[in-house]
């Protein structure tokens, strides 16, 4: 019989102690998160992700009842209806619109300001973090298991490395020096396996009202651990899980039963309301104390793909959802396979004796010795019932009705639909998912708002010590208004102080050199930033994260350039409109450069006059009278 063994993991009583009172938290929590619900059929969490994921990927273990000639395929409808969804509503990714408020009246132009340079931050982030994809894996997660979490931290991952300096191929010598760089030195988000996270409480509607959680995460090796904590207080005295429990010793405590004997296991636990984090390594403590980010929030964002009660945490999946009528499809469908087998390889019945027909199968040219009064006949089976058709009909207009339409997907289902009809069935398909979308745009705020302070914190850190000088983020961003009103690019540069802030003429020199031509404030696509990190950190301002409306809603190609036509020819010769800026954009829509529009030269002896071609027809002003059904 295999002996419980007792083991300490800390040199120090107090601190293991301390280890000792969250391990048994965690146990609590791990409790409640993984009893079996009546919301998950009586399946625990762990299990309802499970069935959710297999049937998401067409797993299915034939039925022990069934013979081996017989069918078990699983009709990849809710695969087809989870991936249509997600290409409706990730074609464009949902665009996050920050807000910067004052604490008092005396500061609003300020707010504004600071609202802008904000705004370019969060959005280099979100291109160094590859947000685009990153929200695609989001939504098919939240899609496929029920629920999404995301977890929002900052990292400086700094790796020395040889550098080859010179290399010959012919003989293979080389001249090296060692140097240290930085593999990553910004904040970063991640999805966090379902698995992984144990809140205090599921009985909850929010993440919003969780303040205290766990988070597990297992490496399987010491050394892989050591890459990311290596550098933590006591880390090189962890080791690996098989040095505290032998083979006929039993797992009693400290580490979880399941981790891979040669790994390590690292408990975190997060406390919103004492602002405390504790990270053990297989029992071992490597951190405890404050929480590292001055938002003072547990750094976790969750969104539901489906409501299940608004005092539950987690949400439905769309595996789960199509289930019952995905069964029932699969029955039906492999039931009218079978017949088919059956019409195509219909018994043989022999009234007699017959030789050579062991095999169940007669073969063509072939000779067999029969009886005088034998008769080998063929059964008359098989045939597939119509009303079988028409179930299997009732059935995928079901699973239709609970997803997406077979239009919407893109499959012809007859008649001709004029191009009105086709993109109302496209909306209707944006419409079934609206429900996601709008928890997607009420949820997912809260991961751009802890990303957002994140980098006002880091931002304010110095990244690295260069020649005992310290250096701050330098951060280029493409695409943006500038102050002049165009789009362009920003070189936004942090100061450790206003002391260091550099001059209007040095400014205006960076500017040039990054252009190659001489500024001008009024058509330059440059504009250098200088922000000292006081800025960054000043406490005279409250953020808000909102996601756009319908942002995640992308307009087709031709519907967009109809819609551009149709402004150009509202917005024509209108005095409020900037008619510089409404025909570059024009010009965008149809893939041209937008400097292809160039400022109109004024008549001679009429200053500010636009001259026109001949009898003023199709000038310059003019509008264009184009057809855009033919877009």
């Amino acid at each position: 019989m295999k002996q419980k063994k007792e083991v300490q993991y800390n040199e120090d009583s107090k601190v293991e102690e301390r280890f000792r009172e969250h391990w048994n938290k965690f146990t609590d929590y791990k409790t409640k998160r993984d009893q079996p619900l009546l919301f998950f059929q009586y399946r625990s969490l762990l299990d309802y992700v499970k069935d959710s994921v297999e049937r998401m990927n067409e797993y299915s273990v034939k039925p022990e009842y069934k013979e081996p000639w017989q069918n078990n395929v699983f009709d990849p409808i809710t695969r087809n209806k989870l991936i249509t969804i997600l290409a409706k509503i990730a074609a464009s990714r949902m665009r996050p619109e920050l807000i910067v408020k004052s604490k008092t009246i005396f500061n609003v132009k300020a707010a504004r300001k600071r609202q802008v340079v904000f705004s370019d931050l969060l959005e280099n982030a979100n291109q160094k973090n590859n947000d685009h994809r990153q929200l695609i894996w989001e939504m098919f997660q939240a899609m496929s298991e029920g629920t999404v979490i995301g977890y929002e931290d900052w990292k400086k991952d700094t790796r020395e490395i040889e550098y080859v300096k010179e290399y010959d191929p012919e003989t293979g010598q080389k001249e090296t020096e060692k140097i240290t760089y930085d593999a990553w030195d910004d904040v970063f988000g991640e999805i966090v396996p379902l698995k992984e996270w144990y809140p205090e409480t599921i009985w909850v509607g929010s993440i919003d009202e969780v303040k205290r959680c766990f988070r597990i995460k297992e490496f399987d090796t010491l050394e892989k651990f050591k890459d990311i904590y290596g550098k933590f207080n006591n880390a090189d005295k962890v080791k690996k899980a098989s040095h505290y429990y032998g083979e006929d010793e039993t797992w009693d405590w400290g580490i979880s039963s399941d981790v891979n004997p040669e790994g390590v296991e690292v408990m975190q636990y997060y406390d919103e309301v004492k602002g405390k984090l504790g990270m053990w390594a297989n029992g071992v403590e490597i951190y405890y104390g404050p929480m590292p980010w001055n938002h003072n929030k547990i750094p976790f964002w969750l969104t539901p793909f489906e409501p299940l009660h608004p005092q539950f945490l987690y949400g439905k999946s769309l595996p789960d959802k199509l289930k019952g009528m995905q069964d029932i499809n699969n029955g039906v469908f492999n039931a009218m396979l079978d017949q088919l087998l059956l019409a195509l390889n219909s018994p043989i019945f022999i009234n007699g004796n017959l030789d050579d027909l062991d095999d169940g199968y007669l073969e063509p040219g072939r000779i067999y010795s029969i009886d005088p009064d034998a008769r080998v006949q063929r059964g008359a089976l098989g045939n597939v019932d119509p009303t079988a058709f028409n179930m299997l009909n009732l059935i995928k207009r079901s699973l239709d009705e609970s997803s997406v339409s077979a239009q919407a997907q893109g499959i012809p289902t007859g008649g001709r639909k004029t191009r009105y009809e086709v993109e109302v069935l496209n909306e209707g398909a944006l419409n079934l998912a609206g429900l996601f979308l709008q928890i997607m745009e009420t949820t997912i705020p809260r991961k751009y708002y802890l990303r957002m302070y994140n980098i006002l914190q880091y931002y304010s850190q110095p990244s690295n010590s260069e020649s005992g000088k310290k250096k701050f983020k330098f951060i280029r961003i493409e695409d943006r208004k500038l102050s002049n009103g165009k789009q362009g690019r920003k070189l936004i540069q942090i100061v450790p102080s206003l002391n260091e802030m550099p001059t209007m003429p040095q400014l205006q020199q960076i500017a040039e050199a990054e252009e190659g031509k001489k500024f001008d404030v009024m058509e330059s696509n440059v504009e250098p930033v200088i922000i000292t990190r006081e800025y960054l950190m000043s406490k005279e301002f409250d953020l808000e994260v909102m996601i756009i409306p319908n942002s995640s809603v992308k307009e087709s190609e031709s519907q967009k350039k109809r819609n551009d036509v149709l402004f150009y020819q509202m917005t024509n010769q209108d005095p409020y409109f900037d008619q510089l800026e409404i025909r570059r954009g024009l010009a965008n829509s149809f893939d041209k450069d937008p400097d292809v529009v160039q400022q109109p030269q004024q008549a001679q002896g009429q200053p500010g006059q636009v001259p026109t071609d001949g009898g003023g027809q199709g000038g310059p002003n003019q509008a264009l009278n184009i057809d855009t059904d033919l877009i």
